[in-house]
């Protein structure tokens, strides 16, 4: 079945729009491939996974394993896994939530927000990215901004 891309109200979209659309998919995922590289090195270099990181870039103030769950899109289960490692590290500590004994809150230790800060500073800039005129990535940052804007609300 060959049915043209539509939009939410069901015009039909021009076929110029479907290719322009069609070939940034690919685009952003070869430039998330690059991205990811870059702090799979950088987390490597530390002896940490990516989620790892990520999770630790997420623990800026005390979060819910829940709320961590959300944020690095990962499943509770895998959570666990990663805050256990986490932990082991010295990285970050749990605390039991003086309102509610069922729920336990995440907190990094002083070990734990110093790497914080130096995964931070290290993958703030991409080299990737640094590279490019500041006025286009101004205006990349714009269009992502807007082409993310639907899917945020």
């Amino acid at each position: 079945m060959n049915a043209k891309p539509a939009c939410k109200d069901n015009r039909e979209l021009p076929s110029a729009a479907v290719d322009a659309a069609s070939a940034i998919r690919p685009l952003i995922m070869r430039l998330l491939g690059h991205l990811d590289s870059e702090i799979a090195a950088l987390a490597s270099s530390r002896g940490l996974t990516v989620t790892q990181a990520v999770a630790l870039r997420e623990l800026e103030t005390k979060i819910t394993m829940r709320q961590l769950s959300q944020r690095i899109c990962a499943k509770p289960t895998n959570v666990t896994a990663v805050v256990d490692k986490l932990e082991k590290l010295g990285l970050l500590i749990r605390e039991n939530d003086p309102e509610d004994r069922r729920v336990t809150r995440l907190a990094l230790t002083e070990k734990g927000r110093a790497m914080r800060g130096e995964l931070l500073d290290e993958c703030q800039v991409s080299p990737l990215l640094i590279a490019m005129p500041e006025a286009r990535l101004r205006q990349l940052a714009e269009l992502l901004r807007e082409a993310a804007a639907p899917a945020d609300s």
